[in-house]
């Protein structure tokens, strides 16, 4: 739910950004990852508008998706709010420079521990990593691998790290 809860504004942002560049395929994709985390943790209803959005941008039919959309978001960013008392912002806190050969270990250990189906050495990989700066996107990456990880979602966590930049 955190994790959820941590990415609902950029989400929102992002199917914005594609609907306004007419990138209906980005826009799919997205409503389709919410639509699954949605179903997730029991938000049925808002699952369901989420599955109507993507199938109209799949049928590349933007001006439903328009039509649509601002509602969606709206609510999207009101459940956001009321998850905000259960995920109150995290102290702005300056986390320690980490180190970048420190996260180039952290992230192969972790792979190697995916590629085996070990979600628990692919944790204990990842956790001592995120008392680290790595930068918003590495960070990021990070906290979310943890989370598939957690949920034994093995590829979701691969694809995340690999995405992490070193240096």
């Amino acid at each position: 739910m955190e994790i959820f809860h941590s990415q609902l504004h950029k989400q929102c942002d992002k199917m914005s950004a594609c609907l306004a560049g007419g990138d209906m395929h980005g826009f799919a994709i997205i409503t389709h990852t919410l639509k699954s985390e949605l179903s997730t943790i029991g938000a049925m209803p808002l699952s369901g508008l989420a599955a109507a959005l993507e199938a109209a941008a799949k049928e590349k039919n933007a001006g439903l998706c328009e039509e649509n959309f601002p509602e969606f978001r709206d609510t999207l960013l009101a459940v956001a709010e009321q998850l905000l008392k259960a995920f109150p912002a995290e102290a702005a806190t300056e986390k320690e420079q980490g180190d970048p050969a420190a996260l180039q270990e952290g992230i192969q250990n972790a792979l190697s521990a995916a590629a085996e189906f070990d979600n628990d050495t692919g944790m204990e990989a990842i956790e001592p990593l995120l008392a680290y700066d790595f930068g918003e996107e590495a960070n990021t990456l990070l906290k979310n691998a943890l989370g598939a990880l957690k949920e034994y979602n093995f590829d979701g966590a691969v694809e995340l790290l690999k995405k992490i930049t070193i240096g």
